[in-house]
Formats: C-alpha cells, structure tokens, sequence
C-alpha cells in the first residue's frame, strides 16, 4: 500500500495548496 499512500499525500497537497482550512481539509480527508 505504497503507492495508494503516496497518491494520498499528493491529494492532500494540492488540497492543502487549494484550500487552507482546517475545517475543509478535515472534511475533505474523511471523504478521501
């Protein structure tokens, strides 16, 4: 589960860049 990990860490990255919030990033997390 490598590669599901790292194409995880690059969503959270360009959520992250796109959206700096707590609240939505949190939500969009659950949602994956």
């Amino acid at each position: 589960m490598h590669s599901v990990a790292r194409k995880y860490q690059a969503v959270c990255r360009k959520i992250q860049s796109e959206r700096r919030e707590d609240t939505g990033g949190s939500r969009y997390r659950e949602n994956g």
